[in-house]
């Protein structure tokens, strides 16, 4: 009986000689990284997970995900509701023994913004705002601040510009086809109503802006003729009421002294709706307060003529006074409080609010008339820190991912998206970025910077944020080191060249390149891959020989960014025409899209791959945005803006 219970207790301690399994599994979530941003309506969640005897399953909540090697590495396409999503993820043993995952979050917003500019109020009390980056119309819940996109064109204006609406109709100025036309708010259909080709009159040239007058008709704002032209919507018909000394950015009807304003960027202009005869409402010499420098965008009160002016150049709204002329700072960095604006673009009437647009926060504001307070209605932002405004290129290093851009330098960003400036205004020692293009991933705590503005290559201490000049006189758009050796682009000569980190001095690798944009080394071959303009676009360099081979890559258009997966043997291209991220294998020289789901890209530039993760990261300039795409699906989320 003894003998018997011992080996039922034998039994029951591990079977064969082993421990009872209490350790649950562990593992990750790669992608998307935490605190995302996505306009899909599902998301592949991508991980990892390990047992030391076995993972069982992974679950993403309710969706169970899928492995082909154990769940060594695993996906699942998970559902997204607006809003917030915790994506929490549990991994479990062959002996049931439950391990959570660190969780994910990703937000679904109905839109991203990439350059909100016009501004009007919808039929249903909502702001309507036009992105001419995205060239899409998207509506803002002015209580809540969600967005939503209006029905998609079809066709879309080309370039658009200018918005006013009336009667569930969206009209709008297209700048590149130089027409007039309308958007049906309901079904999305694009109607052209002036053009070359519809209506008499002298052509449209660049109509930039337009406001609705009575008898379906609509006053444009011709940039380039420099005139205000009465644009009969029914007939397409054009007739030009004045001519004007200076090019008119916004229009707008002033109902209770029945004229129409017409505003340049330093000036305030009415004209007579029958006759043209203009006069001067506020301009240099003309009207006290702060003069207007950067003038672009109009609202006039319906009830007092009181006319509102957004400066971008002031970064302020003006209330300009329609009689006497005089100007006074309603909001800005000398009125109102709240978040200050980066660029005030557009504006519009809503009630007691003003509502305004910027471009560089991606975001939404809300002006209080009386007295300039500001809050922002509505942004897509992701991370903390110095917004990205032009980012270029981008770099893997231990702390995150290194964004170069162009007006804030070098930026460091964390993993949840957060921004420092690294070295650029305000930080760090040595020669000014100028135009920083290119950056280098690290070797030994420094990165290379190609300035083709300094005309110079830069090496930045990531402790100090300090700079070095390395070496200078050239067109560098992009650098890599080699092992101990640097290689840079050399734009104006048309170069692969070595550059000797003592002297300065460089030598050609290759020539014959056409303006070449990017490169990325490969240690283990000694080869090079650079994207270039032209024919062919993408080139293998043997650096030792300087051989070039091009690499087949049908469909890329204008690659602008080139990132180097060493482990799989592959490389990425952005293309800033097609706004596309493509794949080549290196081994079968198989050359392919990833479309994917996710914010558009809006101009994708430099890449870099981040091997620890599996993903590549773009900076997307027309976003001022860093994107993160897992190269399975082609699915993209923004990582920080």
């Amino acid at each position: 009986m003894r003998a018997a219970f011992a080996l039922l207790l034998f039994l029951g301690c591990g079977g064969s000689g082993g421990a009872p399994d209490r350790l649950p599994p562990t593992g990750s979530i790669v992608f998307p990284p935490r605190g995302s941003l996505t306009e899909a309506i599902s998301v592949p969640v991508v991980g990892s997970a390990a047992d030391d005897r076995g993972v069982a399953s992974v679950n993403v909540g309710a969706v169970a995900a899928q492995s082909a090697d154990g769940f060594l590495t695993w996906r699942a396409d998970v559902p997204l509701a607006p809003g917030v999503n915790v994506l929490a993820a549990l991994a479990t043993d062959d002996a049931g023994n439950l391990g959570p995952l660190p969780s994910a979050s990703v937000t679904r917003t109905g839109i991203v913004p990439a350059g909100p500019g016009a501004v009007a109020l919808a039929p249903d009390g909502r702001a309507l705002v036009l992105d001419a980056t995205l060239r899409a119309l998207f509506l803002v819940d002015l209580a809540t601040g969600e967005r939503e996109k209006a029905p998609e064109s079809a066709p879309a204006p080309g370039a658009p510009s200018g918005l006013a609406v009336e009667g569930g109709r969206a009209f709008l100025c297209d700048t590149l086809e130089r027409a007039v036309g309308a958007i049906d708010l309901a079904s999305g259909r694009w109607i052209v109503l002036s053009d070359d080709l519809r209506g008499t009159g002298d052509p449209l040239q660049r109509p930039q802006a337009l406001a609705l007058l009575p008898g379906d008709r609509a006053a444009v704002a011709d940039a380039i003729a420099a005139a205000v032209v009465i644009v009969d919507l029914a007939t397409g018909d054009r007739t030009t009421l004045a001519s004007l000394a200076f090019a008119p950015v916004a229009v707008a009807r002033d109902a209770p002294n029945d004229r129409i304003l017409v505003l340049g960027a330093d000036r305030l202009l009415a004209l007579d709706p029958v006759t043209g005869a203009s006069t001067v409402v506020s301009a240099p010499g003309k009207g006290g307060g702060p003069l207007l420098q950067g003038a672009n965008a109009l609202a006039v009160d319906p009830a007092t003529g009181a006319a509102f002016v957004a400066d971008g150049v002031l970064a302020t709204v003006i209330a300009v006074d329609p009689v006497s002329g005089n100007r006074v700072a309603l909001s800005g960095p000398s009125a109102g409080g709240g978040i200050p604006f980066s660029l005030p673009r557009g504006i519009a009437l809503s009630g007691t609010r003003l509502l305004v647009p910027d471009p560089l926060l991606d975001g939404l504001f809300s002006v209080d008339r009386a007295t300039g307070e500001r809050a922002l209605v509505s942004v897509a932002a992701v991370g903390t820190g110095a917004p990205l405004l032009a980012p270029r290129d981008a770099a893997v290093f231990s702390g995150g991912t290194l964004v170069v851009d162009l007006a804030q330098g070098l930026v460091s960003v964390d993993a949840d998206g957060n921004r420092r400036v690294v070295s650029g205004p305000g930080a760090g020692s040595g020669p000014a970025f100028v135009s920083p293009l290119g950056v280098s991933a690290p070797r030994n705590g420094a990165v290379l910077v190609a300035d083709g503005g300094a005309e110079a290559l830069f090496s930045v201490d990531l402790a100090t944020g300090a700079r070095a000049t390395v070496s200078t006189g050239f067109l560098p758009t992009d650098a890599a080191f080699l092992g101990a050796r640097i290689l840079a682009t050399e734009s104006d000569a048309g170069e692969l060249v070595e550059v000797d980190p003592a002297t300065g001095d460089r030598t050609a690798v290759a020539a014959g390149l056409s303006f070449p944009r990017a490169v990325v080394a490969d240690e283990s071959s000694g080869r090079a891959y650079v994207l270039q303009a032209g024919a062919s676009p993408l080139l293998a360099i043997d650096v030792a020989t300087g051989a070039v081979t091009p690499i087949p890559a049908p469909g890329l258009v204008d690659g602008k960014g080139l990132a180097h997966d060493a482990r799989h043997g592959r490389l990425f291209v952005t293309d800033d025409a097609s706004d596309m991220l493509f794949a080549v294998d290196l081994e079968t020289g198989l050359f392919s899209a990833l479309p994917g789901d996710g914010p558009r890209w809006a101009g994708p530039n430099g890449a870099a791959f981040d091997p620890a993760r599996g993903l590549v990261l773009v900076a997307d300039a027309g976003r001022g945005a860093l994107f993160a795409a897992e190269p399975a699906s082609g699915a993209r989320v923004i990582v920080s803006k």
